[in-house]
């Protein structure tokens, strides 16, 4: 039996409701259950933040994650794809500005830094490392700069959003949670 248009429809906009009140919640990081139909990138950007999107599937290690985080946000050349530059580059996003805020969607977050051969930690300790580096971001933009300065900016949001199939949602709010994030069960 095919679904009415009328019922995609109905099922899009729940979706979208959906994704938008996961925003106005207090916590910076929620998982949300991957919807085909939900062009959840557009919806993200008609609320003026600036959406970026990254790939759990590309960040198995952490050397990977650090390509994928340089290019998703557009890091320049001087970033030195470790720890303390990470750190640095996302707490200092002025060539994205926005006064409406920052979202990150980490698609597939059962995979982010599953990968240990390489790994000089366990996977839950450099999540953890993860976690710890998003939160400082997070605290960052909710005060806001005002020194009469040029790179003066309001508090503005950071939020992180995990997108995963509803196979994988509980494992993803296991492992993050674990690492520190502020997941609901």
């Amino acid at each position: 039996m095919t679904e009415s248009i009328e019922e995609i429809d109905a099922r899009v906009a729940a979706g979208t409701r959906q994704l938008l009140s996961k925003l106005e919640r207090d916590e910076w990081c929620t998982v949300a259950v991957l919807t085909k139909e939900l062009d959840w990138n557009y919806v993200l950007r008609s609320t003026g933040r600036v959406v970026r999107k990254l790939r759990g599937r590309k960040m198995r290690a952490w050397p990977a994650l650090m390509d994928e985080f340089g290019a998703a946000l557009q890091f320049g050349d001087y970033f030195g794809e470790n720890y303390p530059a990470l750190d640095e580059c996302l707490c200092d996003l002025d060539w994205l500005p926005t006064d409406k805020g920052y979202v990150l969607i980490i698609v597939n977050p059962e995979q982010v830094l599953t990968d240990d051969e390489d790994n000089h930690e366990s996977p839950d300790a450099e999540r953890s490392a993860l976690v710890q580096l998003l939160q400082t971001a997070v605290d960052t933009y909710a005060e806001p700069i005002e020194l009469g300065e040029y790179w003066d900016r309001p508090a503005v949001p950071f939020d992180v959003i995990l997108v995963t199939d509803a196979e994988h949602r509980d494992e993803v709010v296991r492992r993050w949670k674990a690492a520190g994030a502020p997941l609901e069960d």
